[in-house]
């Protein structure tokens, strides 16, 4: 994402104006009473200047971008709950009567994806990769296929995947849970990396995202992801460590992203048919 400093020049004028330059983004605005509205105005206004313009280009769906909009704004004005109201407010007027369901059914998704910590580090860096690489076409498919990756996500977040392998025409993506330290000290994570062989040799993903959570299992689950690194053609996008809610109180969390490393003999695909 593209992070610029902002400007907010008033204006009498009640269209919302936007101008980039290389370091800031200035946004011009009608001046109001209610300076919670302005702040959400802005906030939702600069969001969509974060992404990759190649982003708003090659999604056709304006549904997407502002669910991802909103849960981003709502995000960054967590402790104004005012804010977070207006916020709502002004995504709400972007969309119709009838376009408002679909925009909550898939926010409800993309909260579940959130509170599981995958949508920063996994959802958006996978759709900014993907829709940079096709650039400027903007296949059909790919919004339904972008559902379908949410869907994917959010059964996964609730524990439903049997297989967590997302096999798509433009998304490949495997998901890794460690097992409990116990398991791992016996078997020396072999299941696990048996598991990622058969992911990126018999099911050609692009992308393996590792995940642990509790005192313990973050530090094998490290441990995997620099193996992974080690024995395949990736490279560690994400190595993070940090404290969240799991299960109903804080704990660590560790999240891994590797990334296939594009070369001449070892190219992504994002424009064939699903293998």
């Amino acid at each position: 994402m593209n992070l610029r400093r902002v400007k907010i020049e008033w204006t009498n004028t009640d269209e919302v104006e936007t101008v980039l330059d290389r370091k800031r983004i200035i946004i011009r605005l009608r001046h109001r009473k209610n300076m919670r509205k302005n702040m959400a105005i802005a906030i939702t206004t600069y969001i969509q200047h974060v992404f990759p313009p190649t982003m708003s280009v090659v999604i056709t769906d304006s549904l997407l971008l502002n669910a991802f909009n909103y849960l981003i704004a709502r995000d960054i004005a967590k402790n104004d709950p005012y804010l977070v109201h207006e916020i709502k407010n002004v995504i709400e007027s972007q969309c119709s009567g009838s376009e408002l369901h679909r925009l909550y059914e898939i926010l409800d998704k993309l909260d579940e994806i959130y509170s599981q910590n995958l949508v920063i580090r996994l959802l958006l860096p996978e759709i900014i990769d993907v829709t940079s690489s096709i650039y400027p076409r903007s296949p059909p498919d790919l919004v339904n296929e972008i559902n379908d990756l949410i869907d994917f996500l959010y059964r996964l977040s609730r524990g439903q995947l049997s297989e967590p392998i997302f096999r798509g025409k433009y998304f490949r993506i495997a998901v890794v849970r460690v097992a409990v330290p116990e398991k791992i000290l016996y078997s020396q994570m072999k299941p696990h990396l048996n598991f990622i062989d058969y992911a990126v040799n018999k099911q050609l993903v692009n992308t393996v995202c590792i995940l642990a959570a509790g005192p313990y299992k973050p530090y094998w689950a490290r441990k995997l992801a620099h193996e992974v690194a080690r024995r395949y053609p990736m490279e560690i996008r994400v190595d993070d460590l940090y404290e969240a809610r799991y299960r109903g109180g804080i704990t660590y969390v560790y999240c891994a992203v590797l990334k296939r490393i594009k070369t001449s003999a070892n190219p992504l695909r994002y424009d064939s048919s699903p293998l």
